[in-house]
């Protein structure tokens, strides 16, 4: 530029390709023009140069440069818009609605809490201590909290008083720490008894059940006095009671397992004949068998007569045990277990030869 009305300025021309025809030009956020080409003045020195092209209603590229202009000499630049981006007064819109939402999203929590929603509690004691859609605030925060487990420490109450040995659990940490409930090592303790109670209950009424684990168990609540008032009596009945009922349970399995080597002893019969002969004859087919069955036959009666014996008497032996040891097996230690015992051992000695070679 000459002449002394432009000293200290220069031209700037920007020129834009077709695809950027209606791109818009501000040199220090003054709007200069549209492309394809705009020529302006500007004065020395440092400029910002932006190139604004909308894409739909809340997008835009854009390009910015920080430019040096000097006097008397011309500058060329590349312009290359960037990515899709949303506009300033898009930007504005997402921003408000976010904000409304947030609002929303607080007025709800809030109105929630009010009403005694634990979550929504939790929720406002974090909004106020982060600052999150309201303002932060350390006090309200602690309020909300409190008020959290001032609620919770109610329904675990209510729980515990209705026999929930896990709300008393919680009870009594609450006591311990203060937390819902004021401070109270007598509270605490008195919540450990009841615990104690309630199991004591449980294992007493599995005890009455015949659960032998249980009724040691009770054995020793009335040796300690730990959830049952102290009893040396009780004691000493339960832990009777569970040698009772164990021996007893040993002596029923023992019954049958006498009782299954009764029903496993087998007999040879008619029908046994054949069956014996159709496994044992190799070669031959079933006319065959019976009607050559005398050798089988024969076979057959040998073996009985050496079998059935043995299979009596063992029978009989059996039974006698089943009817006799029931009465000792339940007090294996008594005087007439050992007597019954003696008396078994000269009878398969004496009397019983078959059985004591077997």
């Amino acid at each position: 530029m000459s002449g002394t009305a432009y000293a200290g300025y220069s031209a700037v021309r920007v020129k834009c390709d077709e695809n950027d025809i209606e791109t818009k030009i501000f040199i220090n956020n003054k709007y200069k023009g549209k492309c394809p080409k705009v020529d302006t003045i500007v004065p020395a020195g440092k400029i910002t140069l932006r190139a604004q092209k909308q894409v739909d209603d809340e997008h835009e590229q854009v390009f910015v440069r920080q430019l040096d202009i000097v006097e008397g000499e011309p500058q060329r630049i590349n312009v290359e818009l960037g990515p899709t981006q949303l506009t300033a007064s898009a930007k504005r819109a997402h921003q408000q609605a976010a904000e409304k939402r947030e609002k929303l999203a607080v007025n709800a929590e809030l109105m929630a809490a009010r009403a005694g929603d634990v979550v929504a509690m939790e929720k406002m004691a974090q909004r106020y201590l982060n600052g999150e859609g309201v303002a932060k605030s350390k006090a309200k925060a602690n309020y909300w909290q409190q008020k959290r487990e001032s609620v919770m420490a109610q329904a675990d109450l209510a729980s515990a008083k209705a026999g929930d040995i896990a709300a008393m659990t919680a009870m009594v940490q609450r006591y311990q720490k203060g937390k819902g409930v004021a401070k109270s090592a007598k509270q605490a303790q008195l919540w450990i008894d009841n615990i104690e109670a309630a199991r004591a209950q449980a294992d007493l009424a599995s005890a009455k059940a015949g659960n032998t684990k249980a009724m040691k168990a009770v054995s020793q609540r009335y040796q300690t006095g730990k959830g049952l008032k102290q009893s040396t009596d009780q004691a000493q009945y339960w832990l009777q009671k569970a040698d009772e009922t164990a021996n007893l349970k040993l002596a029923e399995a023992k019954r049958r397992e006498v009782q299954k080597e009764i029903d496993d002893i087998s007999y040879i019969d008619s029908t046994g004949i054949g069956s014996w002969a159709l496994d044992t004859v190799d070669g031959q087919n079933v006319t065959e068998v019976f009607l050559t069955g005398l050798p089988a036959l024969t076979i057959m009666t040998a073996f009985d007569v050496i079998s059935t014996p043995i299979n009596l008497s063992r029978q009989a032996y059996l039974s006698q045990q089943l009817a006799a040891r029931p009465s000792t097996w339940a007090k294996p230690d008594s005087m007439m277990a050992k007597a019954y015992q003696q008396q078994q051992i000269r009878i398969e000695k004496s009397e019983e030869p078959l059985l004591a070679a077997r």
